[in-house]
């Protein structure tokens, strides 16, 4: 088990390996979102393009 004593060190600012733990996990979650976000985006952009080649 991580000591405290290494959670400034990973991640400075944070006091606890349980502060890193949640940090990295908030962080992961919003590269998660972010992730999910641009397919969506880029799946919507590859429809209006494929609509948009059948009309010309």
């Amino acid at each position: 088990e991580l000591d405290d004593s290494i959670a400034d060190k990973l991640i400075p600012g944070c006091t606890t390996v349980e502060e890193v733990k949640e940090l990295l996990l908030q962080r992961f979650q919003e590269i998660e979102q972010t992730a999910r976000e641009q397919a969506t985006d880029n799946a919507i952009l590859e429809h209006i393009s494929k609509v948009t080649t059948l009309h010309h």
